[in-house]
Formats: C-alpha cells, structure tokens, sequence
C-alpha cells in the first residue's frame, strides 16, 4: 500500500526535478526513494531535514538587487512551484490534493525562496543579462512561454526521470561506484 507520506517524498522529488534542481541521487527503483544516496523508507519517520541547510548567496550591488528583482517580478519564481505543486498534485488521490496543497502553502518558504533567486540571479547574470530576460518576460511571447513551460516540463519530466533511473540502476548493476561512507 501506498502511503500518503511516500507519494509526498515522490512528489517533492518530482517538484524538484519539475523547476530543473537537480536531484543528488535517483530511486532504486520507483517505489524507493533516495536522498544524498540513502535510500528513504516512506513509512519510517523522516528525518529532520532531507538536505544539508543552502549555503547563503551573497548580496550584491544595490543596481544589481533591483534589477534582480524586476526580473524575478517579471518571471515570479513563485509561480514556478506553485505549478509544479499543482502539476504533482494532479497525480495524487483527489481526497488527498487538498491536504497536499495546503501543506505546500504553509511550508514552502516563498520568502526564503524570493529572496534566494534574487540573490542568485544577481550573482549569476550580468546586468545586461537581467535587463534582457525582464524585458522578454515582458513580451507577450516571454508571458507565453511562462505559462507553456510548466506543461513542457511536465511532458518531459517522466522521460528525464525513466533515463536518470535507468542510469542509475546500470551503474548499481555494474558495481563501479561504491557507496560513501
């Protein structure tokens, strides 16, 4: 029997992989998931937090941040998790979406998360960079392709998942790597 807690580890898994994170380590198999190479029990009591704490992304140039932000306003990150929690809940018993959506509402921390993608998009892209992707997030093309690449992703992600897993269980078969200690 499936469990509400394992479909919530495989649907944050999912998220993860859904908003391009990259996922440090793939499932045995589908029922299985890993964490940092750890295989997760999804009927044990999960650990305290599945990650390491994010190391903090320095601020950058008060012109930097604002830019930055104009174009985190213009291409909300926040809307991105929001669509793959939805895109994940789809998947999940209908009595259960709502629990689901209201569990993600009150902790996922939105501003933690803002805050982050404003500091990493200033360290990452030049200023031109960011005047650019604000500018065709802006345009009725760039307001398109917001809304069209979560369906994208979502047609996608069970393709990245099936060859990432397939990878991984031909390097479980093939004894090359070793767990960490």
């Amino acid at each position: 029997m499936t469990t509400f807690r394992s479909k919530a580890i495989r649907a944050i898994l999912a998220i993860m992989f859904s908003t391009g994170m990259v996922v440090s380590a793939m499932a045995q198999d589908a029922a299985t998931p890993a964490i940092g190479g750890v295989a997760v029990d999804p009927t044990s009591t999960p650990p305290m937090a599945l990650a390491a704490p994010a190391p903090e992304i320095p601020l950058q140039s008060p012109e930097k941040m604002k830019l930055a932000h104009e174009y985190l306003s213009a291409d909300p990150i926040e809307d991105q998790i929001k669509k793959a929690v939805d895109n994940v809940a789809e998947g999940i018993q209908p009595d259960q979406r709502i629990l689901f959506k209201s569990m993600a509402d009150k902790y996922i921390d939105f501003k933690k998360l803002r805050d982050s993608a404003e500091r990493a998009a200033a360290v990452t892209f030049t200023e031109e960079e960011l005047k650019a992707m604000t500018a065709f997030f802006n345009t009725p093309e760039g307001k398109s392709l917001r809304t069209k690449l979560p369906e994208y992703q979502k047609l996608v992600q069970p393709v990245i998942t099936e060859v990432l897993q397939n990878f991984m269980l031909k390097i479980q078969d093939a004894s090359v790597l070793q767990p960490t200690p």
